[in-house]
């Protein structure tokens, strides 16, 4: 695609999102931008990042965590928390939660959003 193209896509996508409201964006658990990918990097034989086994062991230590967590209420995973639960369970430091507290006056978000964070 051209450059050109890619700029008219571009401000395609930011007048779709600029459409969508502040309450609905709130519900919306993840907000990840995702640069784009070189061709050359995104089509290169050479292996860069962490293998499958790697992330396997990852997520199997993750998913044992929660089990631990869990153990003595009637939950599965993190997002059957309530929110009485998460700030229970996952205690912000000073620094974290100046984070979070930016992050809610940059985007906006409302009081739902604050109890899913």
């Amino acid at each position: 695609m051209t450059q050109r193209i890619l700029s008219w896509l571009f401000r395609q996508i930011e007048n779709y999102r600029q459409r969508i409201s502040a309450p609905l964006l709130a519900r919306i658990d993840i907000h990840v931008e995702v640069p784009l990918v070189d061709f050359k990097e995104l089509t290169s034989d050479a292996l860069t990042g962490e293998s499958s086994t790697v992330i396997r062991r990852c997520v199997a230590a993750a998913r044992e965590i929660q089990v631990q967590r869990f153990k003595s209420a009637n939950l599965i995973t993190n997002a059957a928390m309530s929110a009485r639960q998460v700030r229970e369970c996952c205690q912000l430091d000073a620094e974290c939660k100046g984070y979070l507290e930016h992050a809610m006056e940059q985007m906006n978000f409302s009081a739902h959003a604050h109890d899913l964070s």
